[in-house]
């Protein structure tokens, strides 16, 4: 048996041998045969000196011009000029005025509307010169293009570059506004396809944060396939909106999603937004579980942003930009108020009407008293049009004037969002600022609900001495009775009655078995151990019996086989009746 084993193992070594060897060879050989074919090396090889003689036809530059074309162009500014050579100076000139010489593709400008023009390029190298020409007009009453939003932004399509006629079906249309989204058509569009001789693509189409829109009713042209990337939307289950209501998979198609876009197609256009798949608690109940989805109004406007962190000095002033947009087809009447932030906000314009699909940047300016206390102060600003109503929640953080410390108050990402009982850590940074060698700073911890109640306070004492920064790790016991929701942890630093401060918001959340929880995966893990004991004892055991068992029948002289086979008649217990 050890022969044959021995045998087998031998003839599995030299298979293996003889496939390295073969894969080796093939692997030189095929990188040799790679570059031959690289260089087209072609003959014959035959006895005898080989004389090869190279001959150089040098000859004048090849020339192409791509733009202008033969058409109309609809503007007399930055008109493309592109083409394809392998000469080393290039000049051109219009209606064979004065050459001006270029390096490579440039834009020009003609100074005569409704005019037929020649141009004529050309391209030298040591053997020669090579000159082409094209004639093109340039009407730009015949029809106008508005696409101030688009021009020359992110990878939008530069209508300048081509004619009328080409315009009529242009490929690979894009709008794009860079850090929200873009439009890219699927179909050729007819851009001229429209009553009256004007595309005002800056007033009827908008790509913003979380929206893109067409109004069709104006560019029926535009409403046709097309593929929507929205920037930086961070969804972690995406669903599409069309005008504020869920999209059907019979329009539209979630092609991918990331953090950083989300793409999708649709066969028509009109208003598209994306949202996270609402989620509802099942209800309990005998014999099943249910769940009752609430209506989400409309979209009707948008905001820039959906919270305010302000940070002021005492008797300092700052002014926050919010971007409003009317998303509806028909104007709309804002009102702008706030809560629990009078003594710091000031609201320039209270009541305005914004215009279908205007959009106003609101300053807003907060201000913070030489007198003022030196604390933590929440508020709302409270933004409403008819009965939509939306809520902008404010955090205003102020500190002393001439305060002798700075704090940078840091919360890793994945610590953000904890259990109740758990622990929060915090990374903190001291500036010293002042002078003094012994600077020593009462440090206090709060946490504080979104009532702005605080939870849970404790102080204390550090010395920073003559360091220019001290790094600091703390961290906070949440208790268990804590209820999920937002929460902010307010730490400020005072020396000689000067406060620094500095906040920053987490998630507590809700208890349940969540296999991501570190007690859970201690569980699982202690549990995963165990099995895996009883598997490999189980399995030792088994082998070990196989093993006793195959022993003992090779030993015909075994006690238990004697045993075994005790009433036999004594021919029928022999050695032969054990071979295999």
């Amino acid at each position: 048996m050890k022969k044959k084993n021995l045998l087998y193992l031998s003839t599995l070594g030299f298979i293996i041998l003889i496939f390295l060897i073969y894969s080796t060879s093939l692997y030189f050989l095929g990188s040799k045969t790679n570059s031959l074919e690289k260089e087209k090396i072609t003959g014959k090889i035959t006895q005898g000196e080989l004389a090869i003689a190279i001959s150089v036809i040098l000859t004048p530059p090849s020339l192409e011009i791509i733009k202008p074309k033969n058409g109309t162009y609809l503007t007399k500014i930055d008109l493309p000029l592109e083409f394809i050579s392998n000469g080393i100076t290039f000049m051109y000139n219009l209606d064979q005025n004065s050459n001006i010489t270029l390096e490579e593709g440039i834009k020009f400008n003609v100074t005569e509307d409704d005019k037929t023009y020649a141009l004529y390029l050309f391209a030298n190298n040591s053997e020669g010169t090579t000159t082409k020409n094209v004639t093109f007009s340039v009407n730009s009453t015949k029809f106008r293009i508005d696409y101030k939003n688009y021009k020359d932004r992110g990878s939008s399509t530069d209508f300048n570059k081509s004619t009328f006629e080409e315009i009529q079906e242009i490929e690979n249309v894009v709008l794009e506004n860079p850090g929200f989204g873009k439009i890219y058509f699927d179909e050729p569009l007819n851009l001229t396809n429209i009553s009256g001789n004007v595309l005002d693509l800056d007033s009827y189409t908008n790509v913003s944060f979380n929206n893109v829109f067409i109004n069709t009713t104006i560019l029926n042209n535009l409403n046709k396939s097309a593929t929507v990337y929205l920037y930086n939307l961070n969804l972690n289950n995406p669903r599409i909106l069309k005008d504020g209501n869920p999209c059907p998979s019979s329009i539209c198609t979630i092609i991918s999603n990331s953090p950083q876009v989300f793409i999708f197609s649709v066969n028509q256009f009109t208003r598209y937004s994306a949202e996270d798949v609402p989620t509802s608690p099942p209800s309990g109940g005998g014999g099943g579980s249910s769940f009752i989805v609430i209506p989400k109004p409309p979209e009707i406007f948008w905001v820039s942003v959906s919270n305010l962190e302000v940070k002021l000095t005492q008797g300092e002033t700052k002014v926050y930009p919010i971007v409003l947009t009317n998303l509806q087809q028909e104007p709309l009447t804002f009102s702008i108020s706030s809560e629990d932030l009078e003594r710091f906000i000031d609201i320039p314009e209270s009541y305005f009407t914004l215009e279908a699909n205007e959009s106003k940047a609101l300053r807003i300016q907060f201000s913070a008293d030489e007198n003022i206390l030196p604390e933590l102060y929440l508020g709302k600003i409270i933004i409403q049009s008819g009965e939509i109503k939306k809520e902008i929640p404010v955090k205003v953080e102020i500190e002393s004037s001439n305060t002798l410390l700075d704090i940078y108050l840091e919360i890793e990402p994945k610590e953000k969002k904890i259990y109740p009982g758990e622990s929060l850590f915090l990374n903190l940074e001291l500036f010293n600022l002042g002078e003094k060698t012994e600077n020593k700073a009462d440090l206090e911890y709060q946490i504080r609900d979104e009532e702005n109640k605080i939870l849970l306070r404790f102080i204390e004492q550090i010395t920073i001495g003559d360091q220019k920064s001290l790094v600091k790790g703390v961290w906070l016991d949440i208790p268990r009775e804590i209820k999920p929701g937002m929460y902010i942890v307010y730490v400020k630093a005072t020396v000689d009655g000067k406060v620094a401060s500095a906040s920053s918001v987490f998630e507590i959340k809700r208890r349940g078995i969540s296999f991501s929880s570190p007690i859970i995966k201690q569980i699982l893990y202690g549990i995963s151990l165990v099995l895996l004991f009883v598997i490999v004892y189980f399995i030792v055991k088994v082998f070990k019996r196989i093993f006793k068992k195959k022993k003992m029948y090779r030993n015909p002289n075994s006690k238990k086989i004697r045993e075994k086979f005790s009433g036999l008649p004594p021919n029928n217990f022999s050695k032969e009746s054990f071979k295999e």
